[in-house]
């Protein structure tokens, strides 16, 4: 949303955010970090943005060793990666919200353990 960095207003939509660019000019490299800092990136010329369930990047003039950020982990780049987004595929562990205990929801449950969303 407007007004941040990019991330999602939600995180339950099963979409995945693309912000695109192409190679910039210094000049226009610093507006677009300071645009994206500041969270006015959505009225940046050189950035587009879109949504998807899933993408594949190719990269055609990979060099060998090029790495990248896999869920945040360093990996080889392979010159052809898929990346897909499955709507609610993750469990959280989280403590109870105030006012959602057993006396709420008519649930018993044990003081201090954690409730799987």
């Amino acid at each position: 949303g407007h007004g941040h960095l990019p991330y999602p207003d939600t995180w339950d939509l099963g979409r995945l955010g693309m912000y695109l660019a192409r190679p910039l000019e210094p000049r226009a490299s610093v507006q677009l970090a300071a645009d994206l800092t500041l969270g006015s990136w959505d009225g940046n010329p050189d950035l587009e943005t879109a949504t998807a369930s899933e993408v594949v990047l190719e990269f055609p003039r990979l060099k060998p060793g090029s790495m990248a950020l896999v869920d945040g982990e360093l990996v080889e780049l392979e010159a052809r990666v898929a990346i897909r987004l499955e709507r609610k595929a993750l469990r959280v562990l989280s403590p109870l919200a105030a006012g959602t205990g057993a006396a709420a929801s008519g649930r018993q449950e044990m003081p201090g353990q954690p409730v799987l969303l």
